[in-house]
Formats: C-alpha cells, sequence, structure tokens
C-alpha cells in the first residue's frame, strides 16, 4: 500500500495578519489567479457536459426514435423511447457520481477496506 504524505508549512507572518491584509497581499502577489483558473475549467466542463445532453436531445428528437427503436407504426413511440434514453442518463449520471464518492470517501476513510495494491 503506498501512503503519500504531505508537508504543510506555515507562514508566521500570514497568521498575523487580518483576513483584509491576507486578501489584499493574496491579490497583489497574484494567488487569486489559482481560483480564476478553477473557475474558468469548471464553467468550461459544465458548457461541454450541457452541449452534450442538448446534441443528445436533438439527435433523440430527429434520428434515434426512427432508426434505433423498432417501428410500432407511430413516429411518437421512437421519440419517447429515445427521450426515457436521454433521462436514464440524465438521472444516472448525478447518481454515479455520487454513490462513487461515498464509496471513495469511506475506503479512503478506512484503509482496511481498500483492496491491497
Amino acid at each position: 500500500m503506498l501512503w503519500i504524505t504531505t508537508r504543510v508549512s506555515v507562514d508566521t507572518k500570514e497568521m498575523d495578519m487580518s483576513v483584509g491584509q491576507r486578501s489584499a497581499a493574496g491579490a497583489a502577489t497574484g494567488k487569486g489567479a489559482g481560483l480564476k483558473k478553477i473557475v474558468a475549467a469548471s464553467m468550461v466542463g459544465t458548457v461541454v457536459e450541457w452541449y452534450e445532453f442538448f446534441l443528445y436531445a436533438t439527435a433523440a428528437t430527429l434520428v434515434f426514435g426512427k432508426y434505433f427503436f423498432p417501428p410500432t407504426g407511430n413516429d411518437l413511440d421512437g421519440i419517447i423511447q429515445a427521450f426515457l434514453t436521454y433521462a436514464v442518463g440524465f438521472v444516472a449520471r448525478p447518481w454515479a457520481a455520487s454513490s462513487s464518492a461515498r464509496s471513495a470517501t469511506s475506503s479512503a476513510a478506512n484503509p482496511r477496506c481498500s483492496s491491497p495494491s
């Protein structure tokens, strides 16, 4: 099992500053640039994910109902089946993310539960 340790260094000068002084010092040294990168990357990821959902919804309406589901005589049946597939994906992503996070958190908190490597 691989254990990773990190050292945390504490700057005593920073501990003596007030919150306003720390934020002013951070702005002067560019520490806020890291937060801007995180926010920008998060926004890009969200836009890409929602664009993918938009494309799937458009394709479900125009294409999937006709070509991927068996013909029943009514075109609306295929579209409804395509949108049900879309709904399963829409619900499954957050559910899978939360269950994976819960599993990872519990195995990280209790190293006996994780598999030996």
